[in-house]
């Protein structure tokens, strides 16, 4: 994934046990901060990644549970 020189700031509130959560994540691994939520965001565009650099969002969250229903769909008929 290319990055640009842009940056932009996401300015969200999220609940305070999640914010303890990736602070207490960062401080027991010794991650920056930027480093964890970058993490946490690419694990939810592509479940294989770690790290925006090998994310590749092919498929929304939305469209990876309905293709596992599908799938699961399939296996429980034979």
């Amino acid at each position: 994934m290319q990055t640009s020189n842009v940056r932009s700031e996401l300015r969200v509130q999220i609940p305070e046990k999640i914010r303890q959560a990736l602070e207490a994540y960062a401080s027991e691994n010794q991650f920056p901060m930027d480093l964890v939520i970058e993490m946490a965001l690419a694990q939810f565009l592509d479940v294989d990644a770690v790290t925006f650099d090998d994310c590749n969002p092919v498929m929304s969250p939305g469209q990876l549970r309905e293709e596992i229903e599908v799938l699961r769909y399939q296996l429980d008929k034979q």
